[in-house]
């Protein structure tokens, strides 16, 4: 038999229903927002940079998810980003190939995926000439279910020894990414409406950027193009579920548990034929507490999971191959790479209206009042801003009014380079700013690495202990379908 189609009319009544359904669906996630909130008569706070702490960093703005401008930024550890000429980045970085946003026209917006694959010297002669519809944004980065397999990608790889890679503000924030925006604008463009998933520090070095701002809380009335899941406490908005407020996968901190549980049980099993008797007694009571430790996190794996098998298959299948979709694998962080014409999930359906203009012609009703309801603040050259992750903004760059002096001194445009970090638990505090050390074994490595390419010393990482962890986890896993107190002396070999 045949099914058939439901008449038009009830075809659009169910599409009206189901979108009715995601807008009291986004309604409820705002509630669980509990940062800063501002009124009609709040601006954002301008702070010498050189007068904070990181500990009051963190706890007047970072805990509070407060934005803020801090002023002189562009002195002690951040003074190498001053050389940052079009003639010291040419020689430098100029042979790096980038990807360059497109716009075809006047009606085109940046953020579109629209991009065009050029040499960064290419790019940058480009602005010599006064071309104003190219912008160099973020790169595309490899990602696993963990995390970005690298930090930053070119023309940033290039300019290591300028950057301080963990700012001593950060204090013990993590980094997730570093990067350059650029391009030339003498009447302003629009980055259109958004939010980031981690928070910015966003330091501005050649011209002007007006930051039309809105709080987390405001989602639902801002009209995303996913639909909203989740708001977290701490503001943290993500378009599916199993996502925690650092931003970590659930399933892969859950796996990582299991892989550093198991290292230990390995290790426990190894050292007991060393010891004496009394020392043995001890040495088994700490592998019973080990096998506890292990059953527990399993148990909690299979809790309230129901598919929880399909997505430990999804993060363990290819856990060092990086993601080749379209799409990240998991909705809390922005597309690497967006279709051309359409934008990634954290970007709104339209952007904010001017509050000084008149009503655009043949409109005889005032739009709806949230467009018009951002809180703006304006930062210039030498100048920074915080903004917590999930604060919609959108951003109108344009050079600064002198062009022509700028552009005789070998910075034309605008310019400035970002830290995108981790957002901290709610509950966090400075010295620990996150609810475990998933995100720090993971960036270990990695940060190494970018220390060695600027020629710093680094930490030391013992990566093949960490693949190792790993791999023990994904066999812990598959205990889950077997015998698993049997399993354990398999999956945690002596």
């Amino acid at each position: 038999m045949k099914h058939r189609k439901k008449p038009r009319r009830q075809r659009g009544q169910q599409i009206s229903a189901n979108k009715a359904e995601e807008r009291k669906r986004s309604q409820d996630a705002a509630v669980t927002y509990k940062g800063f909130s501002p009124d009609v008569f709040w601006s954002v706070e301008r702070v010498p940079v050189a007068s904070l702490s990181a500990d009051d960093f963190f706890n007047r703005f970072v805990k509070r998810r407060m934005p803020v401008v801090l002023t002189d930024s562009l002195s002690g550890e951040f003074k190498g980003l001053q050389r940052w000429t079009n003639s010291y980045l040419r020689q430098r970085a100029g042979d790096s190939f980038v990807d360059v946003e497109h716009r075809r026209n006047d009606f085109d917006q940046f953020g579109e995926g629209r991009k065009v694959r050029m040499a960064f010297g290419a790019f940058l002669d480009e602005l010599d000439k006064g071309r104003e519809d190219l912008y160099l944004t973020t790169q595309t980065i490899d990602e696993t279910d963990t995390g970005p397999v690298s930090l930053t990608g070119p023309p940033v790889s290039a300019l290591l020894a300028d950057v301080p890679l963990r700012p001593k503000l950060f204090g013990h924030l993590l980094p997730y990414q570093y990067n350059v925006w650029m391009g030339q604008s003498r009447a302003g463009t629009s980055s259109g409406l958004h939010h980031d998933f981690h928070d910015n520090l966003y330091v501005l070095l050649r011209g002007r950027k007006a930051f039309r701002l809105y709080s987390p809380d405001k989602a639902h009335q801002l009209h995303t193009t996913g639909n909203v899941s989740v708001i977290h406490p701490n503001g943290l908005i993500c378009y599916q579920k199993g996502i925690r407020e650092d931003g970590a996968p659930r399933a892969a901190v859950q796996q990582w548990k299991l892989g550093r549980a198991c290292q230990r049980h390995s290790d426990l099993q190894r050292t007991t034929s060393q010891h004496g008797c009394e020392d043995s007694r001890r040495d088994d009571a700490a592998i019973q507490e080990a096998d506890d430790e292990v059953e527990a996190l399993l148990d909690a794996a299979l809790d309230g999971h129901d598919d929880a098998e399909d997505d430990f298959d999804t993060l363990t299948a290819e856990e060092d191959e990086p993601a080749t979709s379209t799409q990240d694998k998991d909705s809390s962080r922005p597309p690497q790479v967006v279709p051309e014409g359409e934008k990634p999930p954290s970007f709104c359906r339209r952007n904010t209206v001017d509050r000084h203009l008149p009503p655009a012609p043949g409109l005889t009703d005032n739009p709806d009042p949230i467009w018009q309801q951002y809180h703006q603040v304006t930062a210039k050259a030498g100048e920074m801003l915080y903004l917590p992750a999930s604060w919609f903004h959108e951003v109108i760059s344009g050079d600064d009014a002198g062009g022509e002096e700028e552009r005789s001194a070998d910075r034309p445009g605008h310019m400035a380079f970002n830290y995108w970090f981790y957002p901290p638990s709610s509950d966090g505090t400075a010295d620990e700013p996150y609810e475990d050390s998933f995100w720090a074994d993971h960036l270990r490595p990695l940060l190494d690495e970018l220390d060695k390419r600027a020629g710093r010393l680094g930490d030391g990482a013992d990566v093949k202990r960490r693949k190792r962890s790993v791999a023990s986890g994904y066999w812990l896993i598959q205990m889950m379908r077997g015998k698993r107190r049997h399993m354990i002396s398999l999956a945690c070999p002596q």
